[in-house]
């Protein structure tokens, strides 16, 4: 009978942890959906905003946006982190459930499977022999027979719980790995992120640095308008005279008549300098630009006068030249002398021949009445003499 009590004690016990036992919920669930719900909306955003800085336009427009979907990314990766850790400590917890169910269904079986074996060290003959031990053997064959579909039942349910903590290994291993890639695309995602602030910066230097040399220049253009603004009203039509010459491409006015040309000039005029005169009224240079007035072969320093009389309206440097003097000389008719270093004021009355400064390079005339161009040259070949005549009255 002492053999037989292995067996009579563990059979309840087998019964009673032959039923299903259901894992505890715990916090990781919820822990687990709240990441996988931030990781979905991360990555959505930085979908969204890849999408728009492909088809942004401009290049600052797409860098910012490039760098806000870039920040998006960092927090898409590091929620796939989160949900990887939380993923892999639920399943560590499943796990340690799982076996430690194992263990406690184990315990049972494992009695009943000693107490067999202790039933089985008996010799049968003496089994036999023993009326008693028949007896016993009876009734542990009947409880036998009615245990033995729990039996098979719990045996079946141990292999599944088997497969299940296999599985649970499996995919915390996966979950490992998906951690350490995770963390591998934050840290690229990062370097990302920086190399995008380091063009954000450049990006901004440069754009300052052209808002600074766009902001000298609007100063300078403001002080030049400002001190042309001024002065008489006469300096403005200057002004509006000078930029209409540099505008100007149309070709030179058709030469007087020859019965013109032997009466009295229409203005008493000089060539501004003694020196020859190298590009006339109309010829077209090597870059194809049509010149609008003469330009003589000065060297610097050589002294320059005034071509008639009339009244100063500008005197100054002019977009690509050191020094422009314009003199209206009335009638509708203005001089501009380009390459000229003259100390003469806006406003002052020049006179024929009076000295106005020195030649800066070759001296450029240009010679109009009204908006009609005319060959200095023509012009001072009709008056007293080609150049630097004498003061007249």
């Amino acid at each position: 009978m002492r053999r037989l009590l292995p067996i009579l004690v563990f059979l309840p016990l087998l019964v009673a942890a032959s039923g299903p036992v259901q894992p505890p919920r715990t916090p990781l669930d919820s822990e687990l959906k709240r990441a996988r719900a931030e990781q979905a909306m991360a990555e959505a955003e930085t979908a969204r905003l890849e999408q728009t800085a492909r088809k942004a336009r401009g290049a600052a427009e797409r860098l910012r946006i490039e760098q806000a979907a870039a920040e998006r990314a960092i927090t898409a990766a590091e929620a796939r982190i989160t949900v990887a850790d939380a993923q892999l400590r639920l399943l560590a917890a499943n796990l340690q459930n799982t076996q430690q169910r194992l263990a406690t269904q184990r315990q049972p079986l494992a009695s009943l499977l000693a107490g067999l074996a202790v039933m089985a060290q008996r010799p049968p003959l003496l089994a036999i022999a023993d009326r008693g031990s028949t007896d016993e053997f009876v009734r542990v064959r009947v409880l036998l027979d009615a245990t033995l579909p729990v039996i098979r039942q719990r045996t079946a349910g141990l292999s599944s719980e088997l497969n299940q903590a296999a599985q649970l290994q499996q995919a915390a291993a996966e979950a490992r790995t998906e951690t350490l890639r995770s963390r591998e695309e934050l840290a690229a995602r990062r370097v990302r992120f920086a190399a995008l602030e380091g063009e954000a910066i450049r990006l901004a230097e440069r754009a300052s640095g052209q808002a600074l040399a766009t902001g000298d220049l609007v100063l300078a253009a403001g002080e030049e308008y400002e001190r042309l603004r001024g002065a008489e009203s006469g300096s403005r039509a200057a002004a509006a005279l000078a930029l209409a010459l540099a505008q100007d491409g149309s070709s030179p006015a058709r030469p007087v008549a020859a019965d013109r040309r032997r009466s009295a000039a229409p203005l008493n005029y000089v060539l501004p300098a003694l020196a020859p005169v190298t590009v006339g009224l109309g010829a077209v240079n090597a870059s194809g630009v049509r010149s609008k007035g003469v330009t003589m072969a000065t060297t610097r320093g050589t002294a320059v006068v005034a071509p008639a009389d009339g009244v100063v309206r500008f005197s100054g440097p002019f977009r690509d030249y050191d020094g422009v003097l314009i003199i209206d000389h009335g009638g509708g008719w203005m001089s501009v002398l380009l390459n000229v270093g003259s100390a003469a004021k806006v406003g002052a009355r020049v006179r024929r021949g009076e000295s106005l400064g020195r030649a800066l390079g070759p001296l450029g005339i240009e010679l109009s009445q009204n908006g009609r161009r005319w060959s200095p040259a023509l012009i001072a070949g009709s008056s007293q003499g080609l150049s630097m005549g004498g003061k007249g009255g």
